[in-house]
């Protein structure tokens, strides 16, 4: 399987920019928090996959343990200082399908894949 600067070569040129091309934020870490205080708010931790530069993880710094899951390795870069208490790694997914389930009609709809977390990640996350 290719590493993720293979598959995602851009993404170490998008790191530069990222944070000047996607909206506030601030706006968007203020709409998780509206939804932790209204859903969950004994919520000790928050996980975001995906999480760039860290720009909206820096914005729940209420929440008491965060971790910030990624595949380009230029983004957690940024990250990582932008937000030093947070848990920041990186991730690699495979999405594979299950062999004995084939669609056996072309109008079936497709079954949902399985997505495979590295050992990495997990443990970021506090399930290694």
């Amino acid at each position: 399987m290719a590493g993720n600067d293979e598959v995602m070569p851009d993404y170490g040129e998008f790191a530069r920019f990222y944070d000047c091309m996607m909206d506030d934020p601030l706006t968007r870490s203020a709409w998780v928090v509206e939804h932790i205080d209204r859903y969950m708010p004994e919520a000790a931790s928050l996980l975001e996959l995906g999480c760039g530069t860290g720009s909206v993880l820096a914005g729940l710094r209420a929440v008491p343990s965060l971790t910030g899951l990624d595949l380009s390795p230029a983004m957690l870069a940024i990250a990582r200082p932008k937000v030093p208490a947070a848990a920041i790694a990186g991730a690699t997914t495979t999405t594979t399908r299950d062999p004995r389930r084939r669609r056996r009609h072309r109008d079936e709809e497709p079954r949902p894949h399985r997505v495979r977390v590295s050992a990495s990640a997990q443990a970021a996350w506090g399930h290694g």
